[in-house]
C-alpha cells in the first residue's frame, strides 16, 4: 500500500492505486468507447491542470486531494452499506476480476464486495496521507526530509 512506500514514492503508489481502482470499475461496468474517450480526455486535462497547480501550491493540492478522497471514501462506505442491506446482490456476489484479486492478494473466489472493502481502506489511507502532506511545513516548501 501507500504506507509501505518510501516517502518520495508514496504519491506515485497512490496514483497507481487510483488507476487500479479505475481499471476495476471499467472492467465491472464496461462502458462504451465514447465514455472511455471522454474519461481519457478528462483525465489528461485534470492531470495537466493538477501538475501545474502542484508546482505553484503543493500543500493546497494535497488538501484538495484529501477532501476529494474523503468524498470517495464516503461513497464507498455508502456502497458497502447498500450491499450489506441487500441492494445490488448481483454486484455483491460478482466474482472479482482476476487482476483485482491479484492486486489485493485475494483468493480466486473473491467477490466484488471484498474488492470494495479493500478500495474503501485504500481511500481512507489516501485521506490521511494527503491531509498529512498538506500539513507538513517541509512539503509546503517542496523539499523532502533528508534520509
Amino acid at each position: 500500500g501507500v504506507g509501505d512506500c518510501p516517502e518520495e514514492y508514496a504519491p506515485f503508489a497512490e496514483a497507481q492505486q487510483e488507476q487500479t481502482h479505475l481499471a476495476i470499475a471499467l472492467q465491472v461496468y464496461r462502458p462504451g468507447p465514447l465514455f472511455r474517450l471522454s474519461l481519457l480526455v478528462g483525465y489528461a486535462g485534470f492531470l495537466l491542470s493538477y501538475l501545474f497547480a502542484y508546482t505553484v501550491a503543493p500543500a493546497l493540492c494535497h488538501r484538495f486531494t484529501g477532501y476529494l478522497e474523503e468524498d470517495v471514501a464516503a461513497t464507498y462506505e455508502s456502497l458497502l452499506s447498500a450491499l450489506d442491506s441487500g441492494l445490488f446482490p448481483q454486484l455483491k456476489d460478482m466474482l472479482a476480476p482476476e487482476f483485482a484479486r491479484a492486486h489485493y492478494c485475494l483468493s480466486p473466489s473473491a467477490t466484488m464486495y471484498e474488492i470494495f472493502e479493500r478500495v474503501f481502506a485504500d481511500e481512507l489511507l489516501h485521506v490521511s496521507t494527503n491531509h498529512d502532506r498538506a500539513d507538513s511545513p517541509v512539503r509546503r516548501r517542496g523539499r523532502t526530509l533528508p534520509q
